[in-house]
């Protein structure tokens, strides 16, 4: 009984990557004429969720479609602006201090 459970376990993993691979291979290959920016404002007293919610979505999507994920300062300190900056960079995102993103945007389509 044991061995036939895991016999089904097997096989529902197994579909459930092999469904995954294809899903990551159909966005992966899509060609998209623009680019997409999802912009998480960052500051006051929720920036722990607002953190946890970029990161849950970086997980998430894996980033298959060349998404730019963006971490906008919304009132920061100096000390949470360096720390949120820190964490951008090892994730893979950018970090743009309050006042600064229509430049950010300008600078990114222009490339």
């Amino acid at each position: 009984m044991l061995n036939f459970i895991l016999h089904i376990l097997l096989a529902l993993f197994t579909c459930v990557g092999v469904v995954q691979t294809f899903s990551w291979f159909a966005v992966r290959s899509a060609a998209r004429p623009f680019q997409i920016l999802r912009i998480f404002p960052v500051g006051g007293d929720n920036t722990a969720k607002q953190m946890a919610a970029m990161f849950a979505c970086l997980q998430w999507e894996a980033n298959p479609a060349g998404q730019t994920f963006v971490l906008y300062d919304v009132g920061l300190d100096e000390q949470g602006a360096k720390d949120c900056m820190e964490l951008a960079k090892g994730a893979g995102a950018s970090f743009v201090r309050r006042g600064k993103l229509e430049q950010f945007i300008e600078k990114d389509i222009a490339s």
